[in-house]
This record gives C-alpha cells, structure tokens and sequence, in this order.
C-alpha cells in the first residue's frame, strides 16, 4: 500500500516519500481552487473606498503572516505608523497577535493602507519580490471581490475604478510611453495618484494632470510648445476630426471651471473627475497611437 500523505502533500511524520512524490522545501504553492482557476468571480461593484470594513483589517493580517512575517514585526510597522508604544507585557506569539488585531481594528481606515504599503516594503527588502508579489496579490483578488475602490500597484495603494476605467489608463500609459512622452505618461500617472490621496482624494489636481497630459501631447504633435490646450485646438483645427476636437474642448472648458479656476460652490465630484481622467486617457492614447505613431 502507498504510505499516506498529510494535508498539504506532506508525509505523516516517520513515513517516507515515495520515489514519485518530490518536495520543494519553503516553495509556495497556489491553492487549488486558483491553480485550477474555479476561483476567478467577476470584480463586484465598487462600493467602499475611504472605509476599511473590519474583515478586511484581518485579512491584510493573515495574508502578512502567511507570507511569513512575524508577528513582531507587523507590531513594529503598526506601532510607527500609528505612532503608538508596544506593550512591553506582551512577548508571546499569541499575545502579539492580539496586540496586532487590537491596534488595527482601533485606528483610522487609511492607517490599514498605510500598514498594507509598510508589508509590501517589508517583503520586498527581506524576502524578495515572490513574497511580495503574493501579498499583493492576495490583497488585489480581495479588493475586486468586495467592491474595494483600491489597488496595489507596485508597491504603492492606488485609485481602482471600473473594469473600463482601469483598462482605458493602463492602455494609455502604455501608448503614451511609447510614442516617447514621458512627460505626458507622468502627468498621467500622477492624475491617477491625486484620485488615491488618503484621507481625501484631490479631486481638482487629478483633472488637471489629466488634461495636462493630452495638452503636453498635442503641443508635441503641433510644434506650438508655448499654447495652452485650448489655443492649440483653436490654431491647429486640423489635428483633430470635429466630433473630437468638440467633445476636448467641451472637457478642456469643463476643467478650466472646475478644476484651473474654480468657481465659487462649483467643486467637481469623484464620478466627474473619474470621468475627465478616463476621457483624457482616451484622448492621450488616440493622439498617442494616430498622431505620433
């Protein structure tokens, strides 16, 4: 009879490994229902953004421990970042522990993001980017199944909007990027690291890095370096088919009151500037692709 094995593919102890069965001492092995890809359900509905529900703050916890911290040392990263003593009492493992879930449950929603980030960093610099990787990537496939308006990207917690908001500014970094302004691919990112400011997204400064970018790529492509977007859509009609030098300058008007020269009680909203980011992303990828390719 062939010797059994424990959960996990190990051996019961004192029974050997059979020739066919080979272990791989300290790999990470996906579970099965990712290795088999039963569990890939639809991104739901982004409904919680400047909040951190209660599982979430456990989460964040089991998956740091699973990817091999100590409980020590998620103490110490909560501990600086809530700018909090350890207590000194505490020294056993399960008492950590305790100590690490009553310090997160206890502190602001974007404190848990700031600690999220801290991981990463963490893993990164002991363990490597496999440990990291998979932290994050944990984190990420909660994020979409609970409808959590957040992602890690690199390291760092960034805006998340729909399915066609992510798809359209990912695209556009990568075209931009291509056709060779960098100036335009940061201008970019950074409208999308406004709309993640914590505890407050900044509404205004992400729609005016958006309509920077498509203004620094249409200056390229027009040789006039010195005009606004809206002198250049005006002087050099020609770049652009009507129905979207229209719907730019419609934007364009939209930011300059909301966003460059803000009217009194006229404060964009976060669907706006999402909308306004997403368009000038849009924008930046034809130009890109049409215009400089």
């Amino acid at each position: 009879m062939p010797p059994r094995r424990a959960l996990g593919g190990y051996p019961p102890e004192g029974i050997p490994l059979d020739a066919s069965t080979t272990l791989t001492q300290g790999a990470h092995v996906e579970p099965f229902s990712q290795r088999n890809e039963f569990d890939v359900p639809a991104n739901a509905e982004i409904t919680k953004r400047h909040e951190a529900p209660p599982e979430l703050r456990s989460v964040v916890l089991e998956a740091a421990y699973e990817a091999g911290l100590k409980p020590a040392e998620i103490r110490e990263a909560l501990c600086g970042i809530l700018l909090k003593r350890p207590d000194e009492g505490n020294w056993s493992r399960s008492n950590v522990m305790a100590e690490n879930l009553s310090l997160i449950d206890g502190c602001e929603w974007y404190f848990v993001y700031d600690l999220i980030e801290k991981i990463v960093d963490i893993l990164q610099q002991r363990s490597g980017l496999d440990a990291a990787n998979s932290f994050s990537k944990k984190v990420n496939r909660y994020f979409a199944r609970e409808g959590i308006g957040w992602e890690l990207d690199n390291g760092s917690i960034v805006f998340r909007g729909s399915d066609d908001f992510q798809a359209t500014m990912k695209k556009a970094q990568t075209d931009v990027a291509a056709a060779g302004s960098s100036t335009a691919s940061k201008e970019l990112m950074e409208s999308r690291m406004d709309l993640s400011r914590r505890p407050e997204p900044d509404i205004t400064g992400s729609i005016q890095h958006a309509m920077a970018a498509v203004e620094c790529l249409l200056r390229t492509v027009s040789n006039d370096p010195k005009s606004t977007l809206g002198s250049v859509l005006s002087k050099h009609k020609e770049l652009l088919p009507e129905t979207l030098r229209t719907s730019l300058e419609k934007a364009w008007g939209f930011s300059s009151e909301t966003a460059r020269h803000i009217r009194e009680g006229r404060v964009p909203s976060l669907p706006e500037a999402e909308f306004v980011v997403g368009f000038s992303g849009l924008m930046c990828s034809y130009i890109a692709k049409a215009l400089m390719s």
